[in-house]
């Protein structure tokens, strides 16, 4: 179902952040909900989220409205852009566009979520496509000068799961290759004729990059 709430401690703290949202959208006769695994190949989830829409359509006789959030709105977005006479209007809120340097530092460090230092751990996230595509795009030289779409680059530097272990490198290269595809559609500038409001947030910075020193740099 639809992501509601994480439970930091049993009974006594929750992060619920869809949950209000999700209750008023449900008293919607109108209201459909995209279920998707947010850590499988976007590419994938994006062929269901058109099967979703193509069925909205067959049921209401309607084009849909799209509220994408985070990385829901790269989901979304190829679909909207090829596809937009099957789309009404398009909200996009907090969706990263330009994926900054310091989703890296989750793959390859780890992101305890609260005292679980497991479920987002850097083997679990390293073992998800769909962490690939929050990182920097090809040929963006946001790390120093490193190409993070290079799987000998991740095993030359010993980055996330390469500083204590291995994995099969031309697999890995297969990921990112596949999921570097995805970028180069995302990149495709194309003219959306639907109506389109972009709410932005400031609470997690992406415009940085690290530069030749290591240093992180404004870009």
């Amino acid at each position: 179902g639809i992501f509601t709430r994480i439970t930091l401690i049993p009974w006594l703290i929750e992060y619920q952040p869809y949950n209000k949202i999700s209750q008023t959208l449900a008293c919607s006769n109108n209201s459909y909900f995209f279920y998707y695994d947010w850590r499988n190949y976007p590419d994938t989830n994006n062929k269901l989220f058109g099967e979703l829409v193509e069925r909205v359509i067959k049921e209401t006789g309607k084009k849909p409205s799209v509220i994408a959030h985070s990385m829901g709105g790269l989901i979304v977005h190829p679909y909207v852009k090829s596809h937009q006479e099957n789309i009404n209007k398009v909200v996009y809120v907090g969706v990263p566009f330009n994926p900054g340097i310091g989703y890296f530092d989750d793959v390859n460090e780890g992101n305890r979520i609260g005292l679980n230092k497991n479920l987002l751990s850097k083997e679990a996230l390293f073992s998800h496509p769909a962490t690939y595509l929050l990182l920097p795009h090809k040929n963006s030289n946001r790390y120093a000068g490193i190409e993070l779409f290079d799987a000998k680059v991740w095993k030359e530097n010993k980055f996330s799961i390469f500083k204590d272990s291995d994995t099969d490198l031309i697999k890995f290269q297969a990921v990112l290759d596949r999921v570097n595809e995805y970028h180069k559609i995302l990149d495709t500038p194309v003219n959306i004729k639907n109506p389109t409001l972009v709410v932005l947030g400031t609470c997690f910075d992406t415009k940085w990059t690290i530069n030749q020193r290591g240093e992180r740099d404004l870009v």
